[in-house]
């Protein structure tokens, strides 16, 4: 039996936290093994069946990166594990709109069956944010933030040098660099998928019509005054690092004509903060690994963010508004942009414990637990009815998929457009090759030899 199965979704964000964490359950006998979202996809069942087939009712503990429904439990979890003795949810986004943190209702929360999972919380907020919601507290425990451990002074070392990082990328060390977080995901995202997320939340205020306009605009704006950084800078170094899910456009890349602007997003966000002079963002929550890397990090907006919509600890932020001051920024206060208390209600950070460790406590608590996760034979048996159609949907999805790249094919080589819902398909592939998230070289073993080789160095 496999102690504990790690799935992940995205390399950058969650690689070297479970890394960690596994680390750690391995090194208390336990064994652990890791599986992506895109080997759990139905849609690729046929090629995948062989790989699974391995960890079905042979896994005590999934350990997941969200869990906000019934969906997630039988098309991921069951799909993947059958009847594990018991789920724990990592939850890698825990702070949302402020909007969304008030609505009972919101989707980013767990419902149903999922409530009786267990939801790690980084602190007093997202905890209290789960209870109120009707979830049981001896389902909530409070672990704090891993991806924050590698900003503990213990960890000194473990990233690479500025030297080391940057002469990967044709980067002058030697010269002043400024990162930009991106969270741009809204702003890029395709029509076809807009009108979806519209479709499937429909009512729901952060995904009104007017709201993708707000983050296009802003995109639109907070790039051209990027463009004139580069050209009043031309001795200062400028990365852009989009978010995972961001959706590298036109708009973003005609600024590589420019020879101190680079889009990069390998690596986690903490190394490329810990290497970089200034740190700026839009409303990104990786402003908190600025905070806890001793950092400041400069809020960039352009246009007045909506209250309602805004990151729930950016209340009260102290925002760069005009293009003059965000042009002066190298020589700027670097203050923090957010209250100190702010981060220490949201992440609860013990000095004496890292949270690798806390989690790891939780997860092997669980193991042990009598107490055994609750599943709903009705829902197994239709899954597993639904499972013996997953042959033919798979080979009308190979035939669709094949169509699609000889359109792609077609639209590319001689800029043939379609009709309809095929040219808007062919444009969101188009759109996903160039997203980071689907072609970060970031491979999952590399980092574990990392986290590795960094507890050997240490007992050395």
């Amino acid at each position: 039996m496999i102690d504990y199965l790690i799935f992940y979704e995205i390399g950058v964000r969650e690689f070297d936290s479970i890394a960690l964490l596994g680390f750690e359950l391995k090194r208390r006998g336990y064994t652990v093994e890791y599986i992506g979202f895109e080997d759990t996809d139905i849609n690729l069942y046929i090629k995948n069946r062989k790989r699974l087939k391995k960890y079905r009712n042979n896994v005590r503990v999934a350990v997941m990166p969200s869990l906000y429904n019934d969906g997630e439990i039988y098309n991921s979890v069951y799909y993947v594990c059958g009847k594990c003795q018991n789920i724990v949810n990592l939850r890698w986004e825990q702070y949302f709109e402020k909007y969304s943190m008030d609505d009972l209702k919101c989707a980013w929360f767990p419902t149903n069956l999922a409530k009786v999972a267990y939801h790690l919380c980084w602190g007093k907020i997202s905890y209290e944010s789960l209870a109120v919601r009707g979830i049981d507290s001896k389902y909530l425990p409070i672990t704090g933030p891993i991806q924050m451990d590698f900003l503990r002074p213990e960890f000194h070392g473990f990233f690479e040098t500025k030297d080391e990082l940057f002469s990967q990328y044709q980067l002058d060390p030697q010269k002043h660099t400024v990162l930009y977080i991106s969270s741009f995901a809204t702003a890029t995202i395709t029509e076809r998928l807009q009108a979806k997320v519209q479709n499937d939340f429909d009512g729901e205020y952060e995904y009104r019509t007017d709201s993708f306009e707000f983050h296009r605009r802003s995109y639109k704006l907070t790039i051209d005054w990027i463009e004139k950084f580069l050209i009043e800078h031309k001795d200062v170094q400028f990365v852009y690092r989009p978010h995972p899910a961001e959706n590298v456009t036109d708009y973003i890349t005609k600024l590589n004509k420019y020879d101190n602007f680079v889009i990069i997003m390998d690596k986690s966000v903490q190394q490329w903060i810990i290497t970089c002079e200034t740190v700026t963002t839009w409303v990104s929550t990786a402003i908190a690994e600025a905070h806890f890397a001793g950092k400041s990090c400069f809020v960039i907006r352009p246009i007045k963010y909506p209250e309602d919509i805004d990151i729930c600890y950016y209340s009260n932020v102290s925002a760069v508004e005009t293009v003059e001051d965000f042009l002066n920024i190298l020589e700027a206060d670097a203050s923090e942009s957010i209250e100190p208390e702010v981060y220490d209600a949201c992440y609860d950070f013990d000095r004496k414990m890292a949270s690798y460790i806390r989690t790891a406590n939780v997860l092997e608590a669980v193991l042990r637990s009598e107490e055994k996760f609750p599943w709903d034979d009705k829902q197994a048996n239709s899954f597993d009815k639904r499972k013996k159609k997953f042959y033919l949907r798979n080979i009308a999805f190979y035939i669709y998929l094949a169509i699609l790249k000889i359109g792609l094919f077609v639209n590319n080589k001689f800029e043939i457009k379609f009709f309809g819902g095929l040219q808007t398909r062919i444009d969101g592939i188009k759109a996903m090759k160039n997203n980071p998230r689907y072609k970060h070289n970031q491979d999952l073993t590399k980092v574990i030899d990392r986290v590795n080789s960094f507890f050997d160095k240490k007992q050395l």
